[in-house]
């Protein structure tokens, strides 16, 4: 049965498109990356090009940020250590605690532990930007429906306007 055929509600209660697994992965590519110029110049292109919007749990929303920032203060985010202490100072270890209901102690160790490989952060967040154009487009459809239910639009006019 193609999607088309299946009744709405049978779509429109799917979860949204996200790879925790993959996101994981980007965040302990991050913190594996060396101290060397190639480790440093990676986790560079990760800061400049990765969004914290591509990431759709909370919980790694908010290491990312805690990352990227411990990075823009000079910090060592590649020393794991260093990083806890700095986190702990900066409130974001309270926040990772919040977010991710454990201690973050053990939701960074899972991000660490979930690469295979580094130097495949590219290959990581190409999946995780794919999934986040998915949820936009779900989101779209979400407004569509609100759209076709609200008897204050017309239908026709929004249809041909569309096309």
């Amino acid at each position: 049965m193609g999607l088309m055929e299946r009744p709405p509600s049978e779509v429109l209660d799917r979860p949204p498109p996200a790879d925790e697994a993959g996101a994981r992965c980007l965040l302990g590519s991050i913190l594996l990356l060396g101290g060397d110029d190639a480790g440093k110049a990676g986790r560079a292109w990760c800061f400049a090009t990765v969004e914290q919007g591509d990431f759709h749990g909370l919980p790694c929303q908010v290491l990312y940020d805690a990352l990227k920032r411990a990075d823009a203060a000079g910090q060592p985010v590649g020393d794991i250590v260093v990083l806890g202490a700095w986190m702990r100072t900066d409130g974001a270890w309270a926040r990772l605690h919040e977010a991710t209901c454990q201690r973050p102690a053990e939701f960074v160790a899972e991000c660490v532990q979930s690469v295979a490989v580094p130097c495949h952060f590219q290959h990581y967040w190409k999946i995780l930007r794919r999934l986040r154009a998915r949820r936009a487009l779900a989101r779209l459809g979400e407004y569509l429906m609100t759209l076709a239910h609200d008897d204050r639009c017309d239908p026709v006019a929004m249809v041909e306007k569309a096309a």
